[in-house]
């Protein structure tokens, strides 16, 4: 079985980024609390030579700043935001040297200073509780990946792979009626490490989305499975899992991403969470569903360890219910 995870950035992104480094003004903006903007740092497991990092409001991707061994550095957006009315300059989108591009990087940042207030509401329904999670100081956990989600060698495996867990699962709430979901999703809304070593794998819904909030302790554990499964395999190989996850962190506080004076390192053996982050102001209605559908997998004992919720502010704090 290949099943594989790894969101390390490369030595040469890294130090464009850090303290000091021509591009750490993305790290400024990430991190500003302003505009749901957050920074995470990206690539494939699969292929190490390329990876990037993107600057979120909310669930919108306004920048990517992509480094390619051998090539150098290019940045990326949404087509709707490439634009000379953003600012954008299109000879952004071809490799320069590092040189090359640091020269450009005020037009950089004044293309983002332009596109990032234009960003509509609509794109922030659920960015905005995410983005606010990933960056909130919380003296218990730091968030170290959004939209996480470990690949396969080929689709056949994902396939099976994904079948074999998703099933038992889906078979613990099927008498819940038609509205049961077919199949589960493989992309994690937050990654986090707990200051206990924990891995957490967090589903984050707004308040409003009342009825994906009633399915989020079948996705959710869905998700505690998959990277579990990619601890109990991946550890005979290369990269170590834990060297993936203890990595991400030391990059994220090398950059000031993490602003904690300690830093969690994951526990031995691995130990996977999950969790949901639900909007404040929440209805009834969506808790009572999602109690329905925990009572049923941890009857079918599918609740080790067991799920975590907690209600999430828009400054990013969280705080237990208890369900």
């Amino acid at each position: 079985m290949s099943i594989c995870y790894d969101r390390r950035a490369d030595d040469d992104l890294i130090e464009a980024l850090a303290p000091g480094g021509w591009a750490h003004s993305l790290v400024q903006f990430g991190r500003s609390g302003h505009f749901a903007l957050d920074l995470q740092l990206r690539g494939f497991a699969t292929k190490p030579k390329k990876t990037w990092a993107t600057l979120y409001v909310g669930l919108t991707k306004v920048v990517d700043l992509v480094h390619l061994h051998g090539k150098g550095f290019r940045l990326d957006a949404h087509p709707s935001y490439r634009t000379s009315a953003h600012g954008w300059r299109s000879s952004w989108e071809r490799w320069h040297a590092v040189d090359q591009l640091h020269e450009e990087w005020d037009a950089v940042d004044l293309y983002l200073e332009r596109v990032i207030p234009t960003i509509g509401k609509r794109f922030l329904k659920e960015g905005s509780v995410q983005a606010a999670v990933s960056g909130f100081a919380n003296e218990h956990m730091i968030v170290i990946d959004r939209e996480a989600a470990v690949t396969y060698a080929n689709q056949p495996e994902k396939t099976r792979v994904t079948s074999r867990l998703e099933r038992p699962l889906l078979d613990a709430v099927k008498k819940l009626g038609s509205s049961v979901p077919k199949h589960l999703g493989g992309e994690c809304d937050a990654l986090a490490l707990g200051q206990d070593g924990t891995l957490l794998t967090i589903e984050i819904k707004p308040r409003s989305a009342t009825s994906t909030i009633r399915w989020s302790p079948l996705q959710v554990r869905h998700y505690a499975n998959l990277f579990s499964t990619w601890f109990h395999c991946a550890a005979e190989r290369d990269p170590d899992p834990v060297d993936v996850i203890n990595g991400m962190v030391q990059q994220r506080a090398r950059l000031g991403l993490i602003r904690k004076v300690t830093r969690p390192i994951i526990s031995m053996p691995p130990r996977v969470q999950p969790m949901i982050a639900i909007g404040r102001g929440y209805s009834d209605a969506a808790i009572r569903g999602l109690q329905d559908v925990q009572e049923r997998l941890a009857s079918a004992g599918f609740n080790d360890p067991p799920l975590r919720v907690a209600s999430a502010t828009l400054w990013g704090e969280l705080k237990d219910l208890a369900i």
